[in-house]
């Protein structure tokens, strides 16, 4: 009996599944961290080997001479590290991390700039005095090069640009990103909880059958409802828009304008700085409702139309004063209860007003809204929009 006992017990150890190796977990990679932060205590420019033929002689002499007038311009040095940092990084492949990281190990303020294998260029603030905006330090025009063949074409003149847009940049008071340079652990990057089958049963059960009818009934008294109190769609979106379209376009019609920013273009770069500045000063989500959001938001598309049009022209036209979305005024003016006589579209110069007129969303025409736009008529009576906006915002 104790031979057949013993003879099952070591069956059991054979056939039981023994447990799962794992390699141990590494450390939390620091050494590059250091490696690199112990570089740019040396220089502030880090070029990794792997990268090294990315950025010739002469254009790291011109990074590195940028680097210095920004660094004497803003009080603060610029740290520019040219190191790949892909998904199996320390960061995770995450740029803003990365340098978070560079910034604790090294314990300096400044403008951390890092370009990575894909010739991406990121930016992170810390410290420094500069308004800058909240929505992403990097422009899209200066962010990528635009071409997937050639990833790192123009990569001197995009860092001296990103550089000359910081140093251009109106004072402010020094701040701090918050940005953690936590990670996942270790083997678990794409780790997902299991799925509960007492929620999910019932969800997938209402998506698949019960939904697509519900959506069916609620669709039908939509349109039965819109079709008793239909206005003209379009119409409506351009003489009344939502804020929360206002805030698309304004995003838009900005980014197209960082996409061809010429600093030897002042007109420009002052239009700019402006729509940027307003931008920021709206915040990301006004309320539905808020009139002067509404209006700043067609500020910031006046301001960035118009900072392209000065690429080509000394003095762009105001826009329409019935409705500045419309786009640049004509030479035909028409009158205005209690404004006199004011430019408008092409458009607008021999129809009724009234149905064309931009309305805040409570319904009151734009120029009888008290502010910086009723006195300035988005540049119908106070050409320097730019100017005009920036003295309104406290900035010199």
């Amino acid at each position: 009996m104790r031979a057949l006992t013993l003879v099952i017990a070591t069956l059991a150890l054979l056939l039981a599944p023994s447990p799962v190796a794992h390699a141990d977990d590494p450390p939390h990679a620091e050494a590059r961290w250091k490696r690199v932060a112990a570089a740019l205590a040396r220089d502030p420019l880090f070029v990794d080997m792997d990268l090294a033929d990315m950025i010739d002689t002469a254009g790291r002499a011109r990074i590195k001479a940028a680097m210095t007038r920004t660094a004497e311009n803003i009080g603060v040095p610029v740290f520019v590290a040219v190191v790949p940092n892909d998904r199996n990084s320390e960061s995770y492949g995450r740029d803003r991390v990365f340098l978070a990281g560079l910034r604790a190990r090294l314990d300096r303020d400044g403008l951390y700039v890092m370009v990575d294998a894909d010739g991406s260029i990121e930016a992170v603030a810390f410290g420094v005095p500069r308004r800058l905006s909240g929505y992403g330090l990097v422009p899209s025009a200066v962010r990528d090069s635009g071409d997937y063949r050639e990833p790192f074409a123009r990569i001197t003149d995009r860092l001296t640009l990103l550089l000359d847009l910081v140093r251009a940049s109106p004072q402010a008071a020094p701040t701090a990103p918050s940005i953690s340079e936590s990670v996942p652990p270790f083997g678990e990057e794409t780790s997902r909880k299991p799925l509960e089958a007492a929620f999910w049963g019932p969800f997938i059960f209402g998506l698949l059958l019960a939904g697509p009818a519900l959506a069916g009934l609620l669709y039908g008294i939509f349109a039965l409802v819109s079709g008793a109190r239909r206005r003209p769609w379009r119409e409506r979106r351009r003489t009344r828009p939502s804020v929360r379209g206002l805030v698309s376009l304004a995003n838009k019609e900005l980014s197209e304008l960082a996409r061809v920013l010429d600093p030897d273009r002042p007109a420009t770069m002052r239009a700019y700085d402006a729509a940027r500045l307003l931008r920021e000063e709206v915040g990301p989500r006004p309320a539905r409702r808020d009139a002067d959001a509404a209006l700043d938001l067609v500020g910031v598309v006046v301001l960035a139309r118009q900072g392209r049009e000065a690429l080509t022209e000394d003095r762009p036209a105001p826009p329409c004063y019935a409705n500045p979305l419309h786009g640049p005024a004509g030479r035909k003016r028409r009158r205005f209860p209690g404004k006199g006589s004011l430019r408008v579209c092409d458009g607008c110069a021999t129809v009724p007003l009234n149905p064309r007129t931009l309305r805040v969303p409570d319904g009151r025409p734009h120029y009888d809204v008290p502010g910086r736009w009723q006195r300035g008529g988005f540049g119908s009576r106070r050409p320097d929009i730019p100017s005009d906006v920036l003295e309104s915002l406290g900035v010199d």
